[in-house]
């Protein structure tokens, strides 16, 4: 039976419920990336539909001005290389909104994915999103420094390498054993 072992026990105690605490850190921190992913993902399909208008109101400035060019060439004072040079830049903005609407359904696609949802699920994003008004520089600091998961990661790390170099210091120390027969 050991009677005294360096104290090496208890430095081993705090040192596995230090990686316990390290364990749970690191479980809360994917969470946290997980919903960090969730909206990065949200805010790339905003994005994305946002090109995607844009694209569609390109088209329609094209159709209309191919619709002038074919105009001016009925009326005479167009020629056919401006009807031709109109219908080549809507065919090619048709493209764009076509490349473009695959984009979208791939970030879509992606969002669905990191939620595991089916793909074929549905959905629209909201083009606007409220913003807290009340929010305060140094409050965010606060917020970030105590609740800050990775330096929280840091700190148990660090504790369990010092809990560690004392257990190989108790290595050194005596260690009383007791026998009985």
């Amino acid at each position: 039976w050991t009677l005294f072992d360096g104290l090496r026990r208890f430095a081993t105690r705090g040192r596995l419920a230090e990686q316990e605490r390290l364990g749970g850190e690191g479980a809360r921190h994917q969470v946290d990336r997980t919903a960090q992913e969730i909206v990065l993902r949200y805010f790339t399909i905003v994005r994305q539909e946002e090109l995607l208008r844009a694209l569609r109101d390109a088209v329609s400035f094209s159709e209309e001005r191919l619709r002038i060019a074919q105009m001016m060439r009925e009326l005479g004072s167009g020629s056919e290389y401006q009807v031709l040079l109109a219908r080549t830049d809507l065919n090619a903005d048709r493209a764009d909104v076509i490349r473009q609407e695959a984009v979208v359904e791939d970030a879509k696609v992606a969002l669905l994915q990191l939620l595991a949802l089916p793909p074929e699920t549905e959905f629209t994003v909201e083009r606007t999103v409220p913003v807290a008004e009340a929010l305060s520089f140094p409050e965010l600091l606060e917020g970030f420094r105590t609740s800050n998961r990775e330096i929280e990661m840091a700190r148990l790390r660090e504790s369990i390498a010092r809990l560690e170099r004392s257990e190989v210091r108790r290595d050194r120390l005596p260690t009383v054993d007791l026998r009985a027969g």
